[in-house]
């Protein structure tokens, strides 16, 4: 028995070591929440210009603008403050949840990344629409910033964001506070 324990003990030792983010998971509780973009409001839109401003409901309530503008363009953001952060020609992927990085070392659990899958509408070569992941981190200002984007791994995805408290951002967020005075 007792050599059977020891050999459990080893194994999930060496599965931790072997996998720098299970061990650093472990070892800082960080995990995920998923929500799937449902619940969404327009609240405010143009013709010239051309956009429409959507407010959707996150874990926890959490706001997600969605802005399209040129009837193409999309713009994300993340948190309380009505913003978007990055230029994607492309849409989300709808079918897939939105996936909340955050830790566990906290009573309750504390999102600090966002994980969104997109989709360009068409790769040149093949005709097929191209899939990938965007990182954005949660600000405590109330926005969110593009850490990363294009990647094609949900792991490494992950890595990106458990790293998002220590990491400046890619592209800053730009406010839409004239369309709330």
């Amino acid at each position: 028995m007792r050599l059977a324990l020891a050999a459990l003990v080893a194994g999930l030792f060496a599965g931790l070591t072997a996998n720098p983010v299970a061990a650093q998971d472990a070892e800082v509780g960080f995990s995920s929440r998923y929500t799937l973009l449902e619940q969404c409001t327009e609240v405010d839109s143009s013709i010239s210009p051309d956009y429409i401003l959507n407010r959707c409901e996150g874990y926890e309530g959490i706001p997600i603008w969605w802005r399209y503008s040129d009837s193409a363009r999309l713009f994300v953001g993340i948190g309380e403050v009505p913003h978007s952060s990055g230029f994607f020609g492309i849409d989300r992927e709808h079918d897939w949840p939105i996936e909340w990085r955050g830790s566990e070392s906290t009573p309750r659990f504390e999102p600090f990344a966002v994980i969104i899958r997109m989709r360009a509408p068409f790769d040149g070569a093949s005709g097929e629409k191209d899939s990938f992941l965007t990182v954005f981190k949660l600000n405590p200002d109330g926005t969110s910033c593009v850490l990363e984007s294009n990647i094609r791994d949900n792991e490494q995805a992950r890595q990106v964001a458990d790293r998002a408290p220590f990491r400046d951002c890619e592209t800053m967020p730009h406010q839409y506070s004239a369309l709330f005075e």
